[in-house]
């Protein structure tokens, strides 16, 4: 199968000037693109019309925080029809930052098939976890993605740690497969609730604001609030192509607040990052065609000055 994201030093490299000299600049994120009815289970029109429009909005790279291909049948025609919906992402020369999701490593515990899929993402992650655990750094922005099947529903916090700690850049993204506060499904970060917690902490310490994960397949925007302290907002995307969930809009922990939500639109989030200020929208595939921002979310500066390089 010939995998057909390229991710190259040059590209990460560009316009990789701090803060005061960037300019406003968009990301998109997506997810849950499996388990449609679509022969070989991937929802390659729904793909296909979110890469288009990433390609319309200038984006510089994509995030994908898991659930691309289904739980079962032939994983290499399946990540070959994932590869050819994403076909005018990559043929734009954006880069494509995934992680795995349930279904990916049910197919493929240790990873091996991923790493053949994915073989130019960042290997600075840590050991187990290379080509699955990653950082990497665009303009002002320092991104991580954790994989959370090499030790289920658990990250490596030491190595995060460190990475944070590395950062000189204000802005901090961080994404995963499931997510940290329970929405649709029992098993996300909460199973391990202390160590959740340490990891949520981390990320408001490195002046994070944003986490994005998919698992469920909907659309949710929450706010974590924990006393006085900016809140951290949980962005759950699952909305790439697979059946949509039903949720009672019950949420399992006082500190988490709802901002908006929908199950009945596909779509993604797409993000512009600015100087002081990052703004994420949800926009949405309306059925009769055509894309609408249904939800808009804006974080005026970062909580965080970046330390020098």
């Amino acid at each position: 199968m010939k995998a057909s994201i390229l991710i190259t030093s040059a590209i990460l490299l560009a316009g990789s000037s701090l803060s005061g000299r960037a300019a406003p600049w968009t990301f998109a994120v997506m997810g849950g693109n499996s388990g449609s009815n679509d022969v070989p289970g991937v929802n390659t029109q729904v793909i296909s019309k979110i890469a288009r429009d990433i390609t319309v909005n200038n984006c510089r790279f994509v995030l994908v925080p898991g659930d691309l291909i289904p739980e079962k049948g032939d994983i290499q025609s399946q990540y070959a029809a994932w590869h050819s919906a994403m076909a005018p992402v990559s043929g734009a020369n954006i880069p494509i930052y995934p992680v795995r999701g349930l279904h990916e490593s049910a197919h493929d515990p240790g990873g091996a098939i991923w790493r053949t899929v994915f073989p130019n993402l960042p290997t600075n992650g840590p050991a187990g976890e290379v080509g699955l655990t990653y950082s990497f750094v665009f303009s002002n922005a320092f991104c991580v993605a954790l994989d959370q099947y090499v030790r289920p529903h658990r990250i490596n916090q030491a190595w995060l740690d460190a990475q944070f700690q590395a950062n000189p850049r204000p802005h901090v993204f961080v994404f995963g497969n499931k997510p940290a506060f329970r929405v649709q499904q029992a098993d996300c970060l909460g199973v391990n609730a202390a160590e959740r917690d340490i990891f949520w902490a981390s990320i408001r310490h490195a002046g994070g604001r944003l986490y994005f994960c998919s698992h469920d397949y909907l659309y949710n925007s929450a706010a974590i609030i924990e006393g006085a302290q900016p809140p951290i907002f949980q962005i759950v995307i699952g909305t790439g192509g697979a059946p949509l969930h039903r949720w009672r809009g019950k949420y399992f922990d006082r500190r988490v607040k709802m901002e908006s939500g929908n199950a009945n639109l596909f779509g993604y989030n797409l993000i512009t990052v600015d100087k002081r200020a990052v703004i994420v929208e949800w926009k949405a595939l309306l059925p009769q065609g055509g894309w609408k921002v249904l939800d808009s979310l804006a974080i005026r500066r970062p909580i965080r000055t970046p330390r020098p390089l």
